[in-house]
């Protein structure tokens, strides 16, 4: 089982990380994927007035072996954010699971949120 943090210690600034896995194997599902989530995850930052900075980092194919084959199976795409409140999380989280359901060459998804480590 995984812990998981109190909506209250949401970071106020970190990374949020989206994985996404395909339904099945098309050519253009990791450039669509790419697309959609460097375009509408950004934007629901803008559209919702939420001021956290939303800005995409890195974008990272999830690969299997599929019988016998090298494939890839899912994206994961990487954004840092600022100025996180537990009210602008639940909104951000609510949209971001909206665009991740919504989209019909992915299965399934996680959406993780995580605070940098210092000493």
């Amino acid at each position: 089982m995984v812990d998981m943090i109190d909506i209250n210690d949401v970071p106020e600034s970190g990374l949020l990380i989206i994985s996404v896995f395909f339904k099945g194997y098309e050519d253009s599902y990791q450039n669509d994927s790419r697309r959609k989530l460097r375009n509408r995850i950004p934007r629901i930052d803008e559209k919702h007035n939420l001021d956290i900075n939303l800005k995409p980092l890195q974008f990272c194919l999830i690969r299997a072996v599929v019988k016998g084959i090298g494939r890839s199976i899912g994206v994961e795409y990487h954004y840092s954010f600022k100025n996180m409140t537990p009210e602008k999380f639940k909104t951000l989280y609510k949209k971001i699971n909206d665009v991740c359901q919504n989209f019909n060459i992915w299965s399934s998804h996680s959406i993780l949120f995580a605070d940098y480590v210092s000493d």
